[in-house]
């Protein structure tokens, strides 16, 4: 629960009637049945909120306890003191944990901590639990010590069956009021099996064998069960190959090349499976990662033998998916006087990459990219929705299609992408939202996003999934024309193929036509921009900390030494997506900004 001076949080005065909202009114003059379980939740999360009490009904008609939030306060009461009140009162307190709860500075100062101060004294008999709903990074914060909700902590977008998450929160909540109350309490059993049908042909065929003398029989049915176990483990042996061979090659189709090559890479190496196909696959994915890295780590020569021995192989010259990687390798040519020659031999490889699969996602993505590079917004939203088309789960076509929308002034159809591919684990997408939401003013909600890219960035293994591990790219429009500071590249190097466009900036190469570019590697220095970013908007919205605009210019983290550069990026990004209502405030953090560094 917060504050109504949080952001998208109504006040309790202005709380819809009972009536309205399907939930029942419990009167203050009605003593608790059961015990008292206090609700702590954010109002954005206040759809799961309702959902989960509907699923907690059952606790209350047994009588096992009385749950209570904010929104059963009656207009007109004063609402700051029933929550206290009712805090201090609570036997078990469920904190439903999720980006928007650690962001409230009502939820997590005031409740969560009173909550745990109690759970923490020894005369104190509440218990906290945390309930996890939705994906965040909790793990580092001070009730990660506490037994959540579900017991695995797996926020409820990764459960197949919204039901089955919430009912393992009441079983789990039951469990722990039934040893609170030092009480048994009864858990449903499952309903004696009905009385089974007659027995089939086989078994009764099985019974037969004991006409036969004790050795025959047992010969008999050793002999049936290895033929079942042998036909079964081969059966799931090709299932599984097979699955492991489909997932491979639509992980290749859509650009997820170490995805594919981990795959395709195992089913190669077993010789009861392996076959040259499998094999070749695999190869294509390896070729597909190298060609990810850095221009100078690159070696372009060695990717193009690759390629060519591929291509040699039976099949390889209707491969559609080598036809793009020779396109990509055009498109790494850095010449000037070649670079118009080189391009136009790419469109050619990659329309017939096209005509052979034209679901190839990644041959459309690369496509479009080339159109954004001409700033062509209507050819490139061409090209990316058929590459979403055919790989709707893959992020980086979405924020690509984002920011082709966007241009385009498709700006709800930009936002919805956006939060898709963040969705799906694209952590530039949590930033790039952000500016775009910084246009209309929307601070607080900004923060939300780059503190989710922040807390991503803070863990070991998410900057690695996906394309994450892909150099960032943002136009850096206060730099300098004349020099080329360390950590910026220049049009000639984004536009050479840098990331393949993967995660850097949709339409960067184009805008660098006039603009310094900043090209983020290291998860640090994408660490230290996502928190300058984080703790601008926390300022333009009026939050605390920061207190001061030097703070809020100051990163915490260690940044490398590209500090002033990021710093300098920033400062550009807030004079061109910040309103008019809020230049005064932002006029004075880009000062801050560019003195800071």
């Amino acid at each position: 629960m917060e504050i109504p001076a949080d952001p998208g949080r109504q006040h309790a005065g202005t709380v819809p009637d009972r009536a309205q909202t399907g939930e029942r009114t419990v009167s203050a003059a009605q003593p608790p049945r059961g015990v008292r379980v206090f609700v702590s939740y954010a109002h954005e999360d206040d759809a799961l909120r309702l959902e989960l009490r509907q699923h907690l009904s059952g606790l209350a008609r047994s009588g096992l306890a009385d749950v209570w939030d904010d929104r059963q306060i009656p207009p007109g009461g004063e609402w700051a003191d029933e929550i206290d009140q009712r805090l201090d009162q609570a036997e078990v307190v469920l904190l439903l944990i999720s980006p928007a709860f650690i962001a409230s500075d009502y939820c997590y100062r005031k409740e969560m901590e009173r909550a745990l101060e109690r759970h923490d004294a020894p005369d104190d008999p509440a218990i906290v639990v945390p309930v996890i709903l939705r994906a965040c990074d909790w793990q580092p914060l001070s009730f990660s010590r506490l037994q959540a909700l579900p017991r695995e902590g797996k926020p409820l977008a990764e459960w197949k069956d919204r039901d089955a998450y919430f009912k393992e929160v009441a079983v789990g909540l039951r469990k722990l009021i039934a040893e609170q109350r030092g009480a048994r309490t009864e858990v449903p059993t499952s309903p004696e099996p009905p009385e089974l049908p007659p027995p089939p042909w086989w078994r009764r065929w099985l019974r037969g064998l004991c006409r036969l003398d004790q050795l025959g029989r047992q010969r008999v049915v050793a002999l049936a069960l290895l033929a079942v176990a042998g036909v079964g483990t081969v059966g799931a042996a090709l299932w599984w190959g097979k699955a492991q061979m489909s997932a491979g090659v639509a992980a290749l189709r859509d650009g997820s090349y170490a995805a594919a090559h981990q795959a395709l890479a195992a089913e190669c190496q077993r010789e009861w499976w392996g076959s040259a196909r499998v094999c070749a696959a695999a190869e294509t994915a390896k070729l597909g990662m190298l060609l990810e890295a850095p221009p100078e780590q690159l070696d372009v020569e060695a990717v193009g033998r690759g390629v060519g021995e591929l291509r040699a192989r039976p099949g390889g010259e209707q491969n559609a998916t080598l036809l793009l990687f020779a396109a990509q390798l055009k498109l790494r040519e850095s010449d000037p006087q070649r670079r118009g020659a080189a391009i136009a031999e790419a469109l050619r490889l990659l329309e017939q990459a096209i005509a052979l699969d034209p679901e190839l996602a990644e041959a459309h993505y690369v496509l479009a990219d080339l159109s954004l590079a001409r700033a062509d917004y209507a050819t490139a939203l061409s090209a990316l929705d058929k590459a979403v088309a055919s790989a709707p789960d893959a992020p980086h076509y979405r924020n690509a299609r984002a920011y082709a929308r966007w241009q385009s002034g498709d700006v709800r159809g930009a936002e919805a992408d956006y939060r898709q591919s963040a969705d799906g684990g694209a952590l530039l997408s949590h930033l790039e939202l952000a500016e775009l939401l910084w246009r209309d003013g929307r601070f607080a909600a900004a923060a939300d996003q780059q503190q989710a890219a922040y807390a991503a960035l803070r863990d070991d293994k998410v900057p690695r999934r996906g394309r994450n591990h892909l150099p960032w790219i943002f136009a850096n429009e206060l730099a300098k024309q004349a020099e080329t500071p360390p950590g910026e590249a220049s049009t000639a190097e984004a536009s050479s193929g840098e990331a393949s466009r993967a995660e850097a900036p949709p339409g960067e190469a184009s805008k660098a036509q006039t603009r310094r570019l900043l090209v983020l590697r290291l998860v640090a220095e994408k660490r230290c921009y996502a928190q300058l970013a984080w703790q601008a908007s926390r300022w333009l919205a009026g939050q605390t900390p920061p207190a001061t605009v030097e703070e809020a210019a100051t990163p915490a983290d260690d940044c490398g030494a590209h500090r002033s550069e990021i710093q300098t990026t920033l400062a550009g990004a807030l004079q061109r997506a910040t309103p008019p209502a809020a230049q005064a405030r932002a006029a004075a953090l880009t000062a801050a900004l560019q003195a800071g560094h």
